[in-house]
Parts: C-alpha cells; sequence; structure tokens
C-alpha cells in the first residue's frame, strides 16, 4: 500500500505547515494589537 505511506508524509507535511500557519497568524495578530 504506497498510499498509505503518501498519506502520512502529507499529513506530516500538512501538520508542519499548519503550524506554519499559526505562528505567523499569532504574529500578525501581535503585531496588529501593538
Amino acid at each position: 500500500k504506497a498510499w498509505l505511506k503518501a498519506v502520512k508524509r502529507y499529513r506530516v507535511y500538512f501538520d508542519r505547515l499548519a503550524k506554519a500557519g499559526m505562528t505567523t497568524i499569532a504574529a500578525s495578530q501581535r503585531s496588529i494589537n501593538r
């Protein structure tokens, strides 16, 4: 099942992307609040 490996890799990539997005949003909110 090669697609299972692809799904796992995609989930890891998506998780990193989500974390990066959250930190970017938090940083932008901080700059707006200032």
